[in-house]
């Protein structure tokens, strides 16, 4: 059994030291409870991000769990992906969507099928500060979510799958005042992934 936590890679950003998702997936142990955590980076790119996931699916996935950074003031566990793709500016291959359906054979959208209610109670209970999102927008964090519902849906795969947004990690100096301790973040995503668990 394996559990996929995925984060983008942000590598064209000056502090990328310091960049949240990727130093969740850092400081993730290998195992919990036996089951193996499969850590994923994936390219801020529309069109290769589900390419370089795709082959770390298999029968044995138990969930896809995708972690992106949206300058928040805490973990906001995202409710809905939906079928569109749209952005301010370019990905990282300079490509910019607008207005476009991600899978022309997809449902309008896809809801998580986490125990989000459950993940929010224990995340507040744990002082890491949480809430249920019902947008994550329309960029590569929705476009990610919407990729493992679609890939589930069509294959027919019984795997859990979310996105939670997470606040920057403190010390990333382009941050907007709203930060979190490292230590913070992995509760937090710990706490997930023990939901799943359950």
């Amino acid at each position: 059994m394996n559990i996929i936590v995925t984060a983008f890679n942000n590598s064209k950003v000056s502090d990328d030291a310091y960049h949240a998702g990727k130093n969740i997936l850092k400081s993730l142990p290998d195992i919990i409870d036996e089951v193996k955590i499969k850590k994923v980076i994936l390219p801020l790119v529309f069109n290769r991000c589900f390419d370089e996931l795709e082959p770390h699916i298999d029968s044995n996935t138990k969930a896809i769990i995708s972690f992106g950074s949206a300058g928040g003031d805490r973990f906001a566990i995202e409710r809905v992906c939906l079928n569109r793709m749209h952005s301010n500016g370019p990905d990282n291959d300079g490509y910019q969507a607008t207005d476009e359906i991600i899978k022309q054979d997809g449902q309008p959208a896809y809801f998580t099928n986490l125990n989000i209610r459950r993940i929010e109670t224990s995340l507040n209970q744990h002082n890491i500060p949480s809430i249920i999102s019902n947008s994550a927008g329309l960029a590569l964090c929705n476009n990610i979510f919407y990729h493992t519902a679609y890939y589930a849906d069509k294959h027919h795969l019984d795997y859990r799958f979310g996105f939670i947004h997470v606040p920057h990690m403190e010390h990333m100096t382009n941050a907007n005042k709203h930060t979190m301790k490292l230590s913070e973040l992995i509760t937090g995503a710990s706490i997930i992934i023990n939901d799943i668990l359950q």
